[in-house]
């Protein structure tokens, strides 16, 4: 799989925290969200999905590519 870090993101990249990894998903926390990145049966990646959590606990989704 592909864990080449992202270019321009300075700080913000340093300070993400792997949470849960398999061979088809990662969790991630980068400041106040996290991240499920998903990849294909050869590692490949194919989706990401934003889990937004705000002070007053709702949750917001976003699915990107």
């Amino acid at each position: 799989r592909d864990r080449s870090p992202s270019r321009g993101l300075g700080d913000v990249y340093k300070r993400q925290v792997l949470l849960f990894e398999n061979e088809n998903l990662d969790l991630e926390q980068r400041g106040n969200r996290y991240y499920l990145s998903l990849y294909d049966k050869e590692g490949k990646f194919q989706r990401e999905v934003t889990i937004d959590v705000k002070d007053d606990y709702k949750v917001g989704l976003c699915n990107g590519k």
